[in-house]
């Protein structure tokens, strides 16, 4: 026979038996109102029905779906930061070629002279 889940409503350890010869109760350790009679039940039946929880069952389902989007999230995220750090050293070396080229009216001399500034040569 499989584990007992513990008891959906105080969390304590549960115990299976039979009271009398058709039926099965499923309890908790911690008091006598948490407890599952099952009349007519097999064993595995009772054992099933203590441990059919709709509603946990459905959280934990939602809770991987979000861990899966959480993962997605971070691979997107991944890439947008690079996007932008991509984006950024292009606009930096857009913005450093227009500064140059507008400084070009000043003069071959000039221009060459900041050229070398931007670019490090100096």
């Amino acid at each position: 026979m499989s584990e007992l889940k513990p008891c959906p409503f105080c969390g304590g350890e549960a115990k299976y038996q039979m009271a009398g010869l058709r039926n099965c109760i499923v309890q908790c350790d911690r008091g006598a109102l948490c407890l599952h009679l099952a009349p007519n039940d097999k064993p595995g039946e009772a054992r099933d029905s203590w441990n059919t929880r709709p509603t946990e069952d459905a959280l934990r389902a939602e809770l991987e779906c979000m861990k899966e989007q959480e993962t997605l999230i971070a691979v997107e995220a991944t890439k947008l930061r690079a996007l932008c750090r991509d984006m950024y050293e292009m606009l930096s070396e857009t913005y450093t070629g227009r500064k140059l080229l507008a400084n070009a009216h000043d003069g071959p001399e000039l221009f060459d002279k900041r050229y070398r500034g931007v670019m490090g040569d100096e």
